[in-house]
């Protein structure tokens, strides 16, 4: 796919297709350029829709020195307020997330209606008796821009920005048939993660790494990942055929390595990897399908019945939890969506039948050595069977150890890649041009933001 985001500056323009140099990682400059210049004019995903069910919910939403509530300010509208009291700057709301009827700020008093509109400022006549009466027009919340798509709340901090289904592109076309809009949460972590930020996005925009990192569970010589780019956005899919070779897998309850006898013995391992080690991607009813699917597929059965059949005994699964497949989601659609989505800036998506594996990163604060690192599994329930899920937090990833077995694979190279960046022997990313281009692409749209005007 192509449609590469072009940009130019002193500093972007030494990023090839197979280099990225060390400073776009380790830079505070940079990182301060990113504060001022990109992180205020981009979509960030900032709550699911379902986090914000009822008028007054809110969640807190952090960016460097921003905090902003995104509440739900009537049954049919969402909007986003800087978390600031107009009258001497105090944060109205401490918590993360929680219900309101109004803001109050406990400084001196001042309130403000669920809209943002100023309700109450104590001992208002002051103003009147020094001729300096007060306007509530400047009085109430700054707002920021807030649109939702598949079911996320999305805000910008830029009031000329571009709506957010342009900033989505042709992404938004690709990935609207999955629905995810209807699915819902079934896990939510955060970790605060002691590495850059780009090295967290960079780690799952990729599949060239899968061979070398997942290789504990199942091993495949089956295909490439070739990298695709989509304006800002970049992702990446399997290649089939492109290597050849056998998949094995370890069977766990003998600790015995097997060697797959068909497509669909594949497809089976790779989903209980999946269901088993990432809990997520492959769920519940994904995995009955691919179960029942080995049992009865003969050895020869060609990929395509192979994916078709599939398809059908999903959908069964799913109808027998009540819970219909979206109307949109054909076996192309799932094809042209590849494995992997990055939508920039922060964004990171694998979308599957049974709903999505979703990440979100940035940076905590002006530190280039830490980062915000949410993770999301997305699932498909019937109405009144969703899960109810407490969002789970660590400080650190030795502080997760236990809790994914197959993220931990991953987490222990960006570790390894934040500290070995700093050595004076790394110059910068030495990329395959051709299962990593995204990346590239990444870096040269955060330069058209920071290099601009210089």
């Amino acid at each position: 796919m192509d449609g590469a985001f072009e940009t130019s500056g002193k500093d972007g323009s030494s990023i090839r297709d197979d280099f990225i140099p060390a400073s776009d990682y380790l830079s505070p400059e940079l990182l301060k350029l990113e504060k001022e210049k990109m992180w205020p004019k981009v979509w960030q995903m900032a709550c699911r829709e379902e986090e914000i069910p009822k008028v007054g919910d809110f969640v807190n939403y952090r960016i460097f020195a921003d905090s902003i509530l995104v509440t739900r300010t009537a049954e049919d509208r969402i909007q986003g307020f800087y978390n600031t009291c107009q009258h001497r700057g105090r944060r109205l709301r401490d918590e993360e997330r929680g219900k309101a009827g109004q803001w109050y700020c406990r400084f001196h008093g001042w309130k403000y209606d669920l809209d943002g509109k100023i309700a109450y400022v104590h001992d208002r006549e002051d103003w009147e008796d020094k001729g300096c009466p007060l306007n509530d027009a400047e009085l109430s919340l700054k707002e920021v821009k807030v649109d939702t798509w598949a079911g996320w709340v999305w805000i910008n901090q830029d009031p000329n920005c571009e709506p957010l289904a342009e900033h989505l592109g042709g992404v938004k076309a690709i990935l609207d048939p999955f629905a995810f809009e209807d699915a819902r949460m079934t896990w939510y972590e955060t970790i605060i993660a002691p590495v850059n930020w780009k090295v967290v996005a960079e780690a799952f925009n990729e599949g060239y790494h899968s061979m070398a990192t997942h290789a504990s569970r199942y091993r495949s010589s089956g295909g490439k990942t070739p990298g695709q780019v989509l304006g800002p956005h970049g992702g990446f899919y399997g290649a089939a055929g492109s290597r050849s070779g056998p998949t094995e897998y370890l069977e766990a309850s003998t600790g015995e390595w097997m060697t797959s006898g068909s497509v669909a013995e594949t497809m089976w391992a790779l989903a209980r990897w999946q269901y088993e080690w990432l809990l997520a991607m492959t769920l519940e009813p994904g995995m009955e399908a691919w179960t029942r699917l080995k049992a009865e597929a003969a050895p020869d059965t060609p990929p395509m019945e192979i994916f078709a059949r599939q398809l059908e005994l999903h959908k069964e699964a799913l109808a027998k939890r009540g819970v219909a497949w979206p109307k949109d989601l054909t076996l192309e659609a799932i094809g042209r969506a590849g494995t992997d989505w990055h939508i920039f800036p922060n964004s990171i998506v694998l979308p599957t039948a049974d709903g999505a594996l979703w990440y979100r990163v940035r940076p905590n604060g002006d530190n280039p050595d830490s980062c915000v690192f949410d993770i999301w599994c997305l699932g498909r329930y019937a109405p009144g069977r969703e899960p109810q899920v407490t969002r789970g937090e660590t400080i650190g990833f030795e502080a997760f150890k236990g809790k994914n077995p197959f993220l931990e694979e991953d987490f222990a190279n960006m570790e390894a890649v934040h500290e070995g960046m700093q050595s004076r022997g790394f110059d910068g990313a030495r990329l395959n041009p051709a299962q990593e281009q995204q990346i590239a692409n990444f870096h040269r749209a955060i330069h058209r933001y920071v290099d601009a005007g210089e």
